[in-house]
């Protein structure tokens, strides 16, 4: 399909711009388009791609990011507006510290298992924010050097990554200089968190003042670990607010409606009674949680994990089946 397309050339951009931008469109074939204009190589196309910056779903604005990387790598001719890309570099700067704080106020400061399912969607998150804000000032300044002070970061030495930052620090304007450079320059865990509150104008808050944020949280993946996180460390004062979360999240998000009804299960009987009457499948937050502790999916991110338990059919066995027999 996306070959057929490519090929009507630039008369088909509007049409791809239309379900790219209709939020009635299933979010899926949206997440495809922008990968789609990335080989339509116009100005048009350009200008598309800048104007779905603003897009809510996380995975719509990496695929445009990238479809905008593309197109300037290997058409260099082709112009971009610089403003609103300086303006998502530092909306996703300040969404790192975001989960930087929240991260540090749980497994930090919280004292909670950091291994947890949450634990590793929020680092997940923050590894995903920081690989796009590299991929964002790739569009406003030239890739080549972005690219070099990228992997100098991540792989120099001590004084090679302090000329990285020094570079970093001579070319970025001075709004990305002061909120952007900090999620990539290489300085202590501590310092760092530090440095996201004041930018951020936030404090350390307490684990449960934490948790009542993500379980509210847009991105479902990241609620539900959340929620799963109260149900495993029985913070019940935090009950009505998941029993709101059920009332009120919106109804495609079932991972959430999942962790739930599992978690206020928990709370309302014993674990025991509540195995023996549970006869929905695990929800997704729980299943992720135990698939991840297993070495075949220890490298999968959360958000693939937990696409994989939707997309699976558990079975359920009586104790003593047997499942296989040698011959």
């Amino acid at each position: 399909a996306r070959a057929a397309l490519v090929s009507y050339g630039e008369p088909v951009v509007d049409s791809l711009a239309f379900f790219l931008r209709d939020a009635d469109e299933d979010i899926w074939v949206r997440r495809h388009i922008p990968g789609t204009l990335a080989q339509i190589p116009t100005q048009k196309t350009m200008d598309v791609l800048a104007a779905a910056l603003e897009e809510r779903d996380g995975f719509i604005r990496y695929k445009v990011v990238s479809a905008l990387e593309r197109l300037r790598r290997e058409h260099p001719e082709l112009t971009l507006e610089g403003e609103s890309i300086e303006r998502l570099a530092i909306q996703e700067a300040r969404r790192y510290f975001n989960f930087l704080s929240l991260h540090d106020n749980l497994f930090g400061k919280g004292k909670l298992n950091a291994d947890s399912l949450l634990s590793q969607a929020l680092l997940e998150q923050m590894t995903r924010l920081r690989n796009r804000v590299f991929k964002l000032l790739t569009l406003l300044y030239p890739p080549t050097d972005i690219d070099a002070a990228r992997w100098t970061l991540e792989h120099g030495d001590s004084r090679a990554r302090s000329s990285a930052s020094e570079y970093l620090d001579n070319i970025l304007s001075s709004p990305l200089r002061k909120q952007v450079l900090p999620v990539l320059e290489d300085m202590p865990r501590d310092e760092r968190v530090r440095r996201g509150n004041t930018l951020l104008k936030t404090r350390p808050r307490d684990v449960e003042e934490t948790l009542l944020q993500l379980i509210n949280d847009d991105d479902p993946v990241t609620a539900s670990a959340a929620i799963d996180v109260v149900r495993e460390n029985k913070l019940w004062n935090l009950a009505d607010d998941v029993e709101h979360v059920l009332a009120h999240r919106d109804v495609k998000d079932w991972y959430v409606f999942e962790a739930a009804s599992w978690t206020l299960a928990e709370q309302r009987m014993p674990a025991e009674r509540r195995r023996e009457l549970w006869l929905e499948p695990l929800p997704a937050a729980e299943l992720a949680g135990r698939l991840r502790r297993l070495p075949l999916f220890a490298s999968v991110s959360v958000v693939e994990v937990s696409r994989m338990t939707r997309a699976s059919r558990q079975v359920r066995h009586e104790a003593g089946s047997v499942l296989g027999q040698e011959g």
